[in-house]
């Protein structure tokens, strides 16, 4: 919405001064109002724009995410929803929802920038330019870089496809800065230079953005990194305490890193990724031993368990390998233990009863009875017994399956007997059509509905 303000330049408005390097809070004179579609208005209510005089909010440009906080206005407490300087140059413009709260031209207010969000933004953003610069000390050559997006939580660091980027070579970097470039406490430096030294020293990218007469401001870690930027930084390597390596995605065009410094989204992120994979994998594997296989797999566990102390995303790659190595294993053996189920099952001779010299009803008890081998074995007796019903039931430990299966010359419509008898009574749900339909439910008490309802 705030780029309907672009329609508005020129704005006859003192600029903004950008007072955010040195404050996080300030006092601020409103100098301009506009509405939600961008129309300049002396008092204001609801969803709109303001202009003020000064700002220590720092608004969305070089990849970093504009400031989170408030502006404090009769006591109370109004987000700052977001803030952009590059719709009108000169002007910092903030999106605020006022509700029922109303500002005017000339009002004094308080604007106060989340100092956790701006610090933890701080940290990825200084953590970029370092992993930026040691990925291509690495390479060996340069790499053009297409883009960053950083906010409080991650960094993302966007390379042409370059072959020598991987994902190796991106944990080796990782780990140098976290066992060297780190503890060596590097103090960072902010200075400015005119565009016509920046140029000379070759300090310009082509992707920076400076306006004619502007000063570059210049962000250096000394012997690892100096670049053009307009960010928020940290004063020192030490700050960072680690980065964690999260995703590499690789395409025709881009290698895609993402990157953090923040604990808590490491934390969530790999428990997410390794701590719950390798629970699902654990779980897997307790099922198929139940089921009564016997190979072992100590060995992957062990290999499973390490890598999710290693907190990156080589080992999340090598965890999902050992996951669906597991899952073939485990699939093949099911495979063979189905088939093996529905030998012996279609190799038994169950007594039926014979419920109104119309249904053939069978009652098994088995977890292990699925409703696909139900299937095979009701279609058997429906084909030799062409003028009957058959329905075989099986009540679980915990739940109760079932399916009615018949043949065209028993003329009944089993889908239309269950809507009728059971969906709304009981807890089976199911699908199917006139001759064969199957049904589950979670209550192993929905079992004896059935022969119930049969008898009615």
């Amino acid at each position: 919405m705030i780029e309907l303000l672009k329609k508005l330049e020129p704005l006859n408005l003192e600029k903004t001064k950008f007072i955010g390097y040195e404050n996080l809070d300030a006092s601020a004179k409103v100098l301009g109002l506009y509405n939600k579609e961008g129309i300049g208005v002396q008092h204001l209510t609801g969803t709109g724009f303001v202009i003020f005089d000064q700002t220590p909010f720092y608004a969305i440009s070089g990849g970093q995410d504009s400031d989170k906080g408030h502006l404090i206005f009769n006591q109370v407490e109004i987000e700052i929803i977001d803030v952009r300087k590059d719709v009108i140059p000169g002007y910092f413009i903030h999106e605020v929802n006022l509700s029922e709260q109303e500002l005017r031209i000339g009002d004094l207010v308080d604007l106060r920038v989340c100092a956790d969000f701006r610090y933890n933004s701080s940290l990825n953003h200084s953590a970029l330019h370092i992993t930026w610069q040691t990925i291509l000390n690495n390479v060996g050559h340069y790499v053009e870089e297409l883009g960053s997006k950083l906010n409080d939580e991650r960094y993302q660091l966007q390379f042409c496809n370059d072959e020598m980027i991987t994902p190796q070579l991106v944990l080796k970097a990782v780990e140098q800065i976290n066992s060297k470039t780190i503890p060596e406490k590097i103090k960072s430096k902010i200075f400015f230079v005119t565009q016509e030294e920046a140029e000379a020293k070759n300090y310009l990218f082509e992707f920076t953005k400076i306006a004619p007469g502007e000063m570059v401001r210049m962000v250096e870690f000394p012997g690892i990194v100096i670049e053009p930027c307009s960010g928020t930084h940290i004063d020192s390597t030490e700050e960072l305490k680690k980065i964690w390596f999260m995703n590499f995605t690789k395409t025709n065009k881009a290698v895609i890193i993402d990157m953090t410094t923040n604990p808590a989204v490491a934390k969530n992120y790999f428990k997410t990724k390794l701590e719950d994979r390798l629970k699902e994998i654990e779980s897997q594997i307790s099922k198929a031993l139940e089921a009564g296989m016997r190979d072992s797999f100590d060995e992957q566990l062990k290999v499973a368990r390490n890598l999710v102390e290693a907190n990156n995303y080589i080992a999340i790659k090598e965890l999902n390998e050992i996951g669906l190595n597991i899952t073939a294993l485990i699939n093949k053996f099911l495979k063979n233990l189905e088939q093996e189920n529905i030998k012996q099952f279609l190799s038994q001779d169950f007594q039926p009863k014979i419920i109104k010299d119309k249904f053939y009803y069978i009652e098994t008890s088995n977890e292990n009875y699925t409703n696909k081998l139900l299937i095979s074995k009701a279609s058997l007796l429906a084909n030799e017994n062409p003028e009957k019903v058959i329905i075989l039931a099986n009540q679980g430990q915990t739940n109760s399956n079932a399916v009615l299966v018949c043949n065209q010359k028993a003329n009944f419509n089993v889908k239309l007997w269950f809507d009728e008898k059971l969906a709304d009574k009981t807890g089976f749900k199911g699908g199917g059509g006139p001759l064969i339909i199957q049904i589950f439910s979670p209550a192993k008490e929905d079992f004896k509905t059935i022969k119930s309802a049969l008898e009615e």
